[in-house]
């Protein structure tokens, strides 16, 4: 779960006086008391019942708007004195300062961290019948639980050589970040360490294979090689040269061959490739 990374972040970490908002299109975040609950059936049969609770915060008042079942269960939550953190778009219609998508949570003690608002919150991939609410509150428990428990495999030397955060900073810092250049940190920290593993389990491979695994060791006559490099119409190049007598050496040795020849297109990987097989061919 730990390493059940976020794929975006909101940042709702500055709150606006209510006062204030609902004179753009961006998210805006907002503080402040629970003071009325509204239960609203229009006089239309057709029209949807709402409610609204109304928060204010001594600018202003902020009519949270919900329909259908939501309602119910906002006005169980949010009770009348309720100190609350709201996140959403506002919008100022009909004389009041409005909002119909958002987030929410409650300020139960200041001393508590805050996940779902009030802060950079991250946004997870999601699978069916699972939340943005539900994940984060489950990553936050995970942290609080097992962060100290994290294994550090980077010594104290590359880590200050590399500029890089201790990893259980990091793990923190990825889900709940502080800050947009602690994220960024973590996530360069986190993105080394998934290379630095794979690197080692090459490096692991290749020396499991190489001192594990008899190869067979081919001669160094080439007079087959020789021939076909002088019936070319063109010269190799120095660095084809070089690279095809690193490949005889694998290729004499008693360990076997795990190399991989890279070049740009027209360097000449063909013409090496070509050599290594002749080479293979011309021991049988």
């Amino acid at each position: 779960l730990l390493e059940y990374y976020p794929r975006d972040y909101i940042d709702r970490s500055r709150i606006k006086s209510i006062g204030d908002v609902g004179r753009g299109k961006e998210n805006e975040t907002v503080s402040g008391e629970v003071v009325k609950q509204t239960h609203i059936k229009p006089n239309r049969p057709e029209a949807k019942a709402f409610g609204k609770i109304s928060i204010y915060d001594g600018t202003g008042i902020a009519q949270l708007v919900a329909f259908g079942k939501r309602i119910g269960y906002l006005r169980k939550v949010l009770s009348k004195g309720e100190q609350v953190i709201v996140s959403g778009k506002f919008e100022r219609r009909y004389g009041e300062i409005q909002t119909t998508n958002f987030d929410f949570e409650i300020i139960e003690d200041e001393d508590l961290d805050l996940i779902h608002t009030g802060r950079i919150v991250p946004k997870y991939p999601l699978t069916a019948n699972l939340t943005q609410r539900m994940i984060r509150r489950w990553v936050k428990i995970a942290l609080d639980e097992y962060v100290d428990q994290y294994p550090e495999f980077v010594p104290v030397d590359l880590r200050k050589q590399g500029g890089f955060m201790d990893r259980r900073t990091a793990i923190s810092e990825i889900h709940f970040p502080t800050s947009s250049k602690h994220q960024g940190m973590a996530r360069r920290r986190l993105a080394f360490d998934e290379l630095l593993l794979l690197e080692m389990g090459l490096e692991t491979k290749k020396a499991r294979f190489e001192n594990y695994t008899n190869g067979i060791a081919f001669q160094a006559d080439n007079n087959l090689i020789d021939e076909f490099i002088q019936s070319l119409p063109f010269d190799l190049t120095n660095a084809q040269l070089r690279v095809f007598e690193d490949i005889c050496d694998d290729m004499e040795s008693q360990k076997p061959m795990n190399r991989l020849l890279q070049g740009d297109v027209g360097s000449g990987k063909t013409i090496v490739a070509a050599l290594s097989l002749i080479k293979a061919i011309e021991n049988g």
